[in-house]
């Protein structure tokens, strides 16, 4: 069945208090119950753990008595009574400790996941570069022609992130891919586009004619400047 959410992907789960059917990128799981829930009924701490609201209203339960506990001891010491030897916490409050001691009541909104930062970045680098092979009067308008490589570069890398971060069955990883896929070839349309760039051939032809003029000889040379003034002087009037 479809996610709920996105009506996109299949469902893999539904939520433990709205039961609303939940995509693995639609929803996230209860770090302490493994139930998974939608992002409005997903608590947060600043420890970026996650809870449910069925976790989270039993560990404020927990806090609660806790805290009415140790008013109990305070009240105690105050009025001189000798107390044996509480302060051990049990395994409930250990793990609740370990959790967090307050939690920030929000909705859950997690990053982009790498797959579609690479291929939203892969795509513009890919266009860019096309657009530049097309139109190569564009090299004009950058400071360097090696700008183009920018952004398939970094797509690259988030393709590669997510290549190494995502579960070997999961779909995100094939995505990734693809990511890095069109990546690398924007890559390679990038180093031919910076090699057609006006300029750098320009560059290299003059590289070439000085080489073949310094290899010349005197009368050559002198044969090359004739018809350079033929050519390029004014016409002799009869």
């Amino acid at each position: 069945m479809e996610c709920m959410v996105c009506n996109t992907r299949t469902s893999v789960g539904s939520c433990g208090t709205c039961g609303k059917l939940l995509c693995e990128e639609c929803g996230v799981v209860c770090e302490e119950c493994s139930q998974m829930a939608c992002f409005e009924h997903a608590r947060a701490s600043s420890k970026n753990q996650t809870l449910c609201v069925k976790c989270d209203a039993k560990r404020e339960e927990r806090r609660a008595a806790r805290k009415k506990r140790d008013r109990g001891r305070e009240k105690d010491r105050r009025e001189g009574a000798v107390a044996g030897g509480g302060g051990v916490l049990d395994e409930e409050e250990a793990q609740e400790e370990s959790i967090e001691e307050r939690v920030l009541v929000h909705s859950v909104r997690r990053a982009p996941a790498p797959w579609k930062i690479s291929v939203a970045a892969a795509a513009v680098g890919l266009l860019l570069v096309i657009a530049v092979l097309l139109m190569p009067a564009m090299h004009r308008f950058m400071p360097s022609p090696y700008l183009l490589l920018l952004v398939p570069v970094i797509a690259a890398a988030w393709g590669a992130a997510g290549l190494m971060t995502e579960s070997e069955d999961g779909p995100n990883k094939s995505r990734s891919m693809a990511g890095l896929g069109v990546a690398v070839v924007a890559i390679v349309l990038g180093v031919v586009a910076v090699q057609n760039d006006p300029a750098r051939v320009e560059a290299r032809q003059a590289q070439e004619q000085q080489a073949q003029f310094e290899q010349m000889t005197d009368e050559e040379r002198e044969q090359w400047r004739q018809e350079r003034l033929q050519r390029f002087g004014p016409a002799s009037s009869d």
